[in-house]
């Protein structure tokens, strides 16, 4: 069996490389990806990196390059004739690689795993979904019913994130020549826009915090990320234990009391491992009035929108400063942290079948 696999940021080359796991070993894979799924062997059609932009704004000086590849994409899958196609996450993409593949008369099978977030934003998307794929794995309880009334079979299989048990390994600490002094992580996004707008502001609140409490600091990133952080931290003459392998990063959320993060997929793998959380995040102006203006929800962090409030505080555009953020972490390190409600929220995104919500994407693609 070839299957052809596409995702164009880390967090999905992740869940992706899970799927491909639960797969039968002789198993052919094709497609998009990036270092976790070149473990099991995929060799990426191109470097994912190049479609890893967020923004309205920001995808502009690239968009001729992303056009391309989107191109080149589709006339791949028709040259390769997969028996399936899955794509993960980057709606933005694959849409369109859909759209483009459809057009050329494709008539495979289309998988779609981590829908857009039709219920915060524009549900013409789901729409535009059912007319593309032929089915759809969705990861919160209540995305289902936005799919199924435009026709389109949609599952609920569970949070991806949620499955993720790994035994805490004794060594951390002296592998990474750290001492006993509390953890704090610093998580400023995978995108390198993302990293120079945010490291900056997190380091000099992870200063502020230093200041007033004894804690280390700790950053997982990517491998082709950790130059631009190091320069960072040598530029503000901050000392800080970079990280960059995944195994390392899931380490990381065990061990640590507390995390500041950019919004994102990252905020809930921190609330699964427990870890107290402050949201920061800041993108163009054009872009934040963009999201604004057409955003169904109050908050940008998942939790807080199935919740209903601020349970983990988040701070936006010109909020996000380094004295609001140290001084709600703060908090994690001198009081003790309540996690009651981020545990209840939690052990709603797991399976109702109680099995891994990639090995239940894997089966129905098989």
């Amino acid at each position: 069996m070839k299957i052809f696999i596409s995702a164009a940021e880390p967090s999905g080359d992740l869940i992706a490389a899970e799927v491909m796991q639960c797969c039968p070993k002789e198993t052919r894979f094709i497609g998009i990806g990036g270092v976790e799924m070149a473990k099991h062997g995929l060799q990426s059609l191109f470097p994912m990196e190049e479609l890893s932009v967020m923004g309205f704004l920001e995808v502009i000086p690239r968009a001729i390059k992303i056009l391309r590849r989107i191109k080149e994409t589709a006339d791949y899958i028709i040259k390769e004739q997969p028996d399936a196609v899955l794509t993960v996450d980057a709606y933005s993409f694959h849409s369109r690689m859909a759209k483009h593949l459809r057009k050329l008369g494709y008539t495979g099978k289309l998988h779609h795993y981590v829908p857009p977030a039709v219920w915060a934003w524009k549900e013409g998307r789901a729409k535009s979904l059912a007319q593309l794929y032929d089915r759809v794995y969705c990861i919160f309880p209540f995305e289902p019913p936005y799919f199924l009334r435009h026709g389109i079979q949609a599952d609920f299989v569970g949070h991806p994130a949620a499955f993720r048990e790994r035994e805490t390994d004794s060594h951390f600490y002296d592998k990474h020549d750290l001492d006993s002094t509390p953890i704090l992580l610093l998580l400023p996004g995978s995108r390198v826009q993302e990293i120079n707008k945010l490291l900056p502001v997190f380091i000099q609140a992870a200063k502020q915090i230093q200041q007033q409490t004894p804690v280390q600091v700790v950053i997982p990133t990517l491998p082709h990320l950790e130059p631009l952080i190091q320069q960072y931290c040598q530029s503000e003459q901050f000392v800080a234990t970079v990280l960059t392998t995944t195994e390392d990063r899931f380490q990381s959320f065990k061990q640590a009391k507390g995390a500041i993060a950019a919004s994102g997929t990252v905020a809930m793998e921190l609330a699964l491992n427990q870890v107290p959380t402050v949201i920061g995040y800041k993108t163009s102006a054009v872009t934040y009035w963009i999201a604004r203006r057409f955003a169904n929800v109050k908050y940008a962090t998942v939790l807080n929108i199935i919740a209903g409030r601020e349970i983990i505080p988040e701070f936006l555009q010109d909020r996000c400063s380094p004295e609001n953020l140290a001084q709600a972490a703060l908090s994690f390190f001198e009081n003790p942290y309540q996690v009651q409600d981020i545990i209840n929220i939690t052990e709603q995104l797991k399976s109702p079948l109680g099995l891994k919500p990639q090995e239940i994407v894997a089966q129905h693609i098989l």
